[in-house]
């Protein structure tokens, strides 16, 4: 049951995102017609767009991450020896940790 409203949930989401862009992109051609043709533009348009913009951001990553479509570092991490792959949010919190410790000692 849930398997059915999540996918429902998803593609509801698909196409909302999908809805957003085209209306981002109308915006931003009407914008460049306005300009271009009549030299004023719409003060609106760059505004919706801008906000158009940070929701199909979020939405795309939503479903992005369902099919497993982010950025990976899979060509660093297959370089990288076994014994470093075995605990790598280990490895990256010593890290973090060493970097803070030495810019806490540099005093910035």
């Amino acid at each position: 049951m849930w398997h059915k409203i999540i996918k429902k949930t998803n593609r509801t989401v698909e196409n909302i995102t999908a809805l957003l862009l085209a209306l981002m992109v109308l915006a931003v051609f009407v914008q460049i017609i306005s300009r271009a043709l009549f030299n004023m533009s719409f003060p609106w348009t760059e505004e919706l767009a801008r906000y158009l913009m940070i929701w199909v951001t979020f939405l795309g990553a939503s479903f992005a991450f369902q099919y497993g479509a982010h950025i990976s570092i899979e060509a660093f991490v297959t370089r990288l020896k076994k014994t470093m792959v075995t605990n790598p949010s280990r490895r990256c919190s010593h890290c973090l940790y060493s970097i803070l410790f030495y810019l806490n000692r540099k005093g910035h």
